[in-house]
């Protein structure tokens, strides 16, 4: 009896046979192998193309675990280039819905800005959530200026893009949509960027969060609605933009 070692190009899984025999079966996945006796070792007809079989089917089975975990496959090609095109086009739609399509006041603002970041987080996670919110805060403020930058806002927007990707990224349920809501609307926009306004505008933080209660009270049940229906359709047609 000679045995060798080699490795199944089925599964890759490290086996020792006798190489006086003709043919050998692999006791990890099975698959019949045939033993070449002049070069004693492993001469699977096809081989290639059962290693590029199984890295796919290896890449699929990774895929869909993620998947079932309620994880979008865009993740892993956020710095593809169509990962960037879709970046950027979030970026292009918070400024857009932020400087265009918002109630926008010193003290007030009520809009759908936080749609594109809530994507984003989503899709792609908590960093590039925070990328597309930092970016569409001062590209915004530098195209379409409507009073002084101030960075501790554009701060505000990044932790805004983390809040989402952080609660979002892997599932979208009611469980975690409620929280990111409520960290985004009650302490993100009403307390910190109140204590913001109160620093850029030198009013009494006490006097800001009195009037900016309304909109806080408003926003929060019109994000977890809007939040909830993107989940869904992104849940149904998420998986086809990166396909």
């Amino acid at each position: 009896m000679r045995i060798i070692d080699m490795v199944c190009p089925h599964c890759g899984a490290n086996l020792s046979v006798d190489a006086d025999n003709k043919s050998a079966s692999c006791e990890h996945c099975g698959a019949k192998l045939i033993i070449d006796d002049e070069a004693q070792r492993v001469d699977l007809e096809n081989a290639e193309q059962a290693g590029y079989a199984f890295e796919k089917g290896r890449q699929r089975a990774q895929e869909d675990k993620a998947d079932r975990k309620g994880a979008f496959p865009a993740a892993r090609k956020v710095f593809s280039t169509r990962g960037i095109v879709y970046l950027a086009v979030l970026v292009a739609l918070e400024i857009v819905l932020n400087r265009f399509l918002s109630i926008n006041t010193p003290v007030v603002k009520i809009g759908f800005s936080f749609v594109p970041i809530a994507i984003a987080g989503m899709l792609f996670g908590p960093i590039p959530a925070a990328i597309v919110a930092a970016l569409a805060d001062l590209l915004g403020a530098f195209l379409f200026p409507t009073g002084t930058i101030f960075l501790g806002i554009t701060l505000t927007a990044v932790l805004k893009g983390i809040n989402w990707g952080l609660f979002l990224r892997k599932k979208q349920t009611v469980a975690t949509i409620v929280p990111a809501v409520l960290v985004d609307q009650l302490i993100l926009s009403y307390l910190l960027n109140s204590f913001w306004l109160s620093i850029l505008m030198g009013s009494p933080y006490t006097s800001l969060l009195a009037t900016r209660i309304v909109q806080t009270a408003i926003l929060i049940p019109v994000e977890f609605v809007v939040v909830f229906a993107i989940s869904k359709a992104l849940g149904k047609f998420g998986k086809r933009l990166f396909a």
